[in-house]
């Protein structure tokens, strides 16, 4: 993301103005131009919109695509607690949530996703829990044309084949949901199935 300083300067340079040009534009006091370009002071919303307008910009605000993504953080701290209260189904519930909301961007952002919905978060408070974390976020990022991050890949896998719900639904279901496991799952000992981790 570009700094104040950095966008107010190049803003100003490419209209051909002065910063006192700038000021008398924008009624912003001369010093504060030169401050906020220096970057020692950091400019409040309206004092940088208004000096881009005064450089003959449009400031326009736009929901970002990845505005609907649940930081990785959030949602580990989520998960523990809903762990902690026995609420396993709901734990499961938010972290297919955060995947999904990943998958239904349908392909990577322009620059990528963001560093706060990809970052390494703290333990869930289980490691079963923070392997079908990492490896779902991963898969989603996999679906829309990424790269897992590295944390996501490095979780070890379970110890023995595990489904998202605690039912047992028998041989033969878990040897249909064997098959339609896709392979990154399947290395981490996961058992589900696809279109598992989509939301509505």
């Amino acid at each position: 993301m570009t700094s104040p300083s950095t966008l107010l300067r190049d803003a100003r340079r490419r209209a051909g103005i002065s910063q006192a040009e700038v000021s008398r534009r924008s009624g912003i006091e001369q010093s504060t131009i030169s401050r906020i370009e220096a970057a020692t002071s950091d400019p409040g919303w309206e004092t940088m919109t208004a000096a881009l307008e005064a450089s003959g910009w449009t400031v326009k605000i736009e929901r970002s695509p990845t505005a609907s993504l649940i930081p990785t953080r959030e949602i580990a701290k989520s998960i523990r607690g809903w762990l902690r209260r026995g609420e396993d189904w709901t734990a499961m519930l938010d972290m297919v949530e955060a995947a999904g909301r990943i998958r239904a961007l349908g392909a990577l952002p322009e620059g990528g996703l963001p560093r706060w919905a990809v970052e390494e978060p703290a333990s869930t408070g289980d490691r079963k829990w923070d392997t079908l974390l990492a490896t779902g976020m991963a898969y989603s990022i996999e679906m829309i044309g990424g790269t897992p991050e590295l944390w996501m890949d490095n979780v070890p896998p379970l110890s023995e084949p595990t489904m998202l719900t605690s039912d047992d639904p028998g041989d033969e279901y878990r040897a249909r949901l064997r098959a339609q496991t896709p392979p990154r799952f399947l290395a981490k000992n996961i058992l589900t199935r696809d279109r598992d981790w989509t939301t509505a």
